[in-house]
């Protein structure tokens, strides 16, 4: 069975890490990675072209992986 508390400091970790991102960034990976929208469909719904939805997402992945509030979540 899942650890709910361990669940629980997972998400505060994610949602640290996305909280530091400008909001542009954060708003494509919300929309790309969280709720599973295409490139096509985030660019539709922000109103820019896909080449801008890539490399938001590309400068927020990077960012994210070097975060300070998910460096101990990724270690687990």
């Amino acid at each position: 069975m899942a650890d709910p508390v361990g669940r629980h400091g997972d998400q505060a970790a994610v949602l640290a890490g996305l909280a530091e991102l400008p909001p542009k960034q954060r708003e494509v990976v919300l929309l790309r990675f969280w709720l599973d929208l295409t490139e096509v469909q985030v660019a539709d719904s922000l109103g820019c072209s896909i080449g801008n939805v890539k490399s938001q997402s590309s400068r927020a992945l990077s960012k994210l992986k070097v975060s300070a509030e998910l460096a101990e979540w990724r270690t687990r």
